[in-house]
């Protein structure tokens, strides 16, 4: 069979545009990292990278979620470390001022620092992280305790939820762990305070059952706050395992292999060039036969 020399340059150019074009794409997954970038490149794994995305996604938002609540429940606890040192405090100048051995003016230094240690309690109660009132149950907005100790805060607290459904709790009733102006830690110190101002050395001794109590309570909520961050700590740790998996499962479907690739742009190069040469010197031939 008998090839015409038209026929012959005809398919020389589309091998050559053909060879061009896949050294173009090559090249074009070499520069990116990607073979799979639109649908048309793979639909199957376009699809199936999308999907795994949306998970992975998710699961950063709740790796940046479960890491900020880490943050503010750490911070919570060193508020409450505070108003656990101001009683150890108050308790030792209740002891001191039980002892009925002090003088009035002595009582009502001791008073004064009673007082100094019930604004720090107020302090802590009232902290806040990023502008929210950590506790004021679900009043986050305003301070929950004024001067005098009264409570203006809301009911148990408000949690953030992850995508599989866990709750984190971020804010608390405040009134539950520091109590008020007329009970708890904050009623106990004021009436501390006041019983070593006025000398009732009795009066002052019946406030340190109820400090005792406030220990425990502080303990307690420090437990749960502790617990909390553990969890936090430890969905935190999970999500970036789970986002890291996934997102080598996503570069499976849609990396490309840079070795392969490199090899198949200068396999295509070498064929290109090859190519063009022949062209350049089938051009100068006038006529081509090409035998089958």
């Amino acid at each position: 069979m008998t090839v015409s020399d038209i026929g012959f340059f005809n398919s020389l150019a589309d091998s050559i545009t053909n060879t061009y074009q896949a050294l173009q794409t090559t090249e074009g997954q070499l520069a990116t990292g990607k073979q799979v970038v639109e649908p048309s490149d793979n639909p199957s794994s376009f699809a199936g990278a999308a999907e795994l995305q949306t998970t992975v996604s998710a699961i950063n938002n709740d790796n940046a979620l479960a890491s900020d609540a880490q943050n503010q429940l750490n911070a919570t606890d060193g508020a409450l470390s505070q108003a656990a040192s101001a009683l150890d405090s108050a308790i030792a100048s209740a002891n001191e001022g039980a002892n009925g051995t002090l003088t009035a003016a002595q009582m009502t230094d001791i008073a004064a620092s009673v007082q100094n240690d019930l604004t720090q309690v107020l302090a802590s109660a009232n902290f806040s992280y990023n502008g929210v009132y950590v506790f004021g149950g679900d009043r986050t907005l305003s301070a929950p305790f004024d001067s005098a100790g009264n409570y203006a805060g809301g009911g148990p607290g408000n949690s953030v939820t992850l995508s599989n459904g866990a709750q984190l709790q971020l804010t608390f009733d405040g009134q539950s762990v520091f109590g008020n102006a007329t009970g708890g830690l904050i009623g106990t110190l004021q009436s501390l305070a006041t019983a070593l101002s006025s000398g009732n050395t009795s009066a002052v001794s019946a406030t340190l059952a109820q400090l005792n109590t406030a220990v425990d309570q502080l303990a307690q909520t420090r437990a749960v706050i502790g617990a909390a961050s553990q969890f936090a700590q430890t969905l935190s740790q999970n999500a970036q395992a789970q986002a890291t998996s996934l997102t080598d499962s996503i570069g499976q479907l849609v990396d490309v292999n840079l070795a392969q690739a490199s090899l198949q742009a200068s396999q295509e190069t070498t064929q290109a060039n090859a190519l063009v040469s022949l062209a350049s010197a089938a051009a100068k031939i006038s006529l081509v036969n090409v035998l089958a």
